[in-house]
């Protein structure tokens, strides 16, 4: 992705960390969007990346969110 803008994010699920959105095209071809997420405590720490294209959002986006949302640390 040459060429993008992007936004900054604090919240993942329940999850509060940093997090970046980056839109433009994917490839240089496809417009799209790539998210990535991270989180760390004393313990534990995960990161989330994720790429969805604009054309797949309707269908492919629901799904994601249910990720977010049911996402647990064990």
């Amino acid at each position: 992705m040459k060429t993008s803008t992007y936004s900054r994010f604090s919240q993942w699920g329940k999850y509060k960390g940093s997090g970046v959105i980056l839109k433009g095209r994917i490839m240089d071809t496809y417009p799209g969007e790539i998210k990535v997420f991270s989180y760390s405590n004393s313990k534990v720490s995960f990161l989330v990346v994720s790429q969805i294209f604009d054309d797949d959002k309707k269908l492919d986006q629901p799904g994601l969110k249910v990720i977010e949302n049911s996402f647990q640390l064990k």
